[in-house]
């Protein structure tokens, strides 16, 4: 129903929050995934965030800048070999956990194609990858105040995004928090719908 009006493009600087993968609704913590299959939320799971600089996907992508095609000198690749060998590995570029250290250096590997792409070309909405599925947008969710949260998805491409300097990206809204849509039907005097896509409008010309 909201069609193409939840995509829109942003200078990444302006995300620099994040959802953690359980959100405090109440007093009980919930998890992220199940907990935001709707698009209008209540609850205060914005007052509880992390800051996507302290994201590990921020660290991978910030030692690949340093690092290149060295990158198995660096600390985050050493952590995902360690990781490895504790029988705990992190998921790959396939979704699936890394199984050998041939897995790990493929997906570093992978996400320094990635930084000399989008370098070269800025965000491109879908990427010809050795990826499965193409990548995904950059995924928010709006907080009352209407700013804007970095939420599921495009980790390492907000990563890039804000660590080579790229003035715009696509966005993908999830899910906006119950009292910013109840404000913008108060402003707009329309329907729950209608006003999501006029507040969305405005939210993209900020």
């Amino acid at each position: 129903m909201l069609g193409d009006s939840v995509v829109f493009s942003v200078d990444p600087s302006r995300i620099t929050k994040q959802l953690k993968k359980e959100c405090l609704v109440g007093n009980d913590w919930v998890p992220q995934k199940p907990f935001f299959e709707y698009f209008v939320v209540g609850g205060n799971w914005d007052l509880d965030y992390g800051e996507v600089n302290q994201d590990r996907n921020f660290q991978e992508i910030s030692d690949l800048l340093e690092y290149g095609h060295e990158f198995r000198k660096s600390a985050t690749y050493a952590t995902c070999i360690e990781e490895l060998k504790r029988g705990v590995p992190q998921k790959g570029v396939h979704g699936a956990p890394f199984e050998t250290e041939a897995d790990i250096a493929e997906t570093f590997t992978y996400y320094l194609n990635l930084i000399e792409d989008m370098r070269a070309h800025g965000y491109r909405s879908i990427l010809e990858t050795t990826k499965r599925t193409p990548e995904r947008h950059i995924g928010i969710s709006i907080a009352p105040s209407g700013e804007i949260f970095h939420f599921r998805t495009g980790h390492h491409r907000l990563a890039i995004a804000k660590q080579i300097g790229l003035k715009s990206v696509l966005v993908h809204v999830h899910c906006a928090h119950s009292r910013w849509v109840e404000n913008a039907m108060r402003e707009h005097g329309v329907d729950e719908i209608n006003a999501i896509k006029l507040a969305l409008n405005e939210l993209s010309k900020e």
